[in-house]
């Protein structure tokens, strides 16, 4: 009986989690480097990319794009306990 509840849990999980990232598409950002991207949504919410490292968690927290010149960008997570933080060099 306990593992039908786990089990019950875990599909819970996982739905919700899917329920979140709808509307989010794998993108190509840079060569090699993909990320879950939003759409312009009805609600004019602009485009976002979802970090990578909150992929497993049943939230979307989205990177902060700052453009450092024509050559390169850097993208980093707006969450405060996280540290992704990748530079892609322009293509």
């Amino acid at each position: 009986m306990n593992q039908i509840a786990e089990v019950r849990e875990k599909l819970l999980c996982m739905e919700g989690a899917k329920a979140i990232f709808e509307g989010y598409e794998l993108h190509e950002v840079a060569p090699g480097w993909f990320a879950y991207k939003s759409g312009k949504r009805a609600d004019n919410v602009s485009v976002s990319y979802a970090c990578p490292e909150w992929h497993h968690t049943e939230k979307v927290t989205t990177l902060q794009v700052i453009d450092i010149g024509r050559q390169q960008t850097i993208y980093r997570c707006s969450s405060p306990s996280c540290r992704f933080l990748k530079t892609v060099d322009a293509w």
